[in-house]
């Protein structure tokens, strides 16, 4: 197994462009600071949250990683959303 990828299954790191990622390193690297973290909806919230799963069950070698996304969505006075 190559470094890189062993670093990132197994280390849990980020190896970015290195290992022919679609984006480079330098667009993905200010989304994985979190600015506020939420463990548990906030009382009184009327946020919405949406979860997003892309689970990996492919056995080849090769195949991508699995990923599971959370966004809160907050209501607007427009009636429109913001996802936070």
């Amino acid at each position: 197994m190559p470094e890189a990828k062993f670093a990132m299954e197994y280390g849990s790191i980020f190896v970015g462009a290195e290992a022919g990622s679609t984006f480079p390193y330098s667009l993905t690297e200010t989304c994985r600071t979190l600015r506020q973290v939420e463990y548990a909806q906030p009382t009184g919230s009327t946020s919405d949250y949406v979860m997003g799963v892309d689970l990996a069950t492919s056995s080849d070698r090769e195949a991508d990683n699995a990923v599971i996304c959370v966004i809160k969505l907050v209501e607007m006075e427009n009636s429109l959303f913001l996802k936070k």
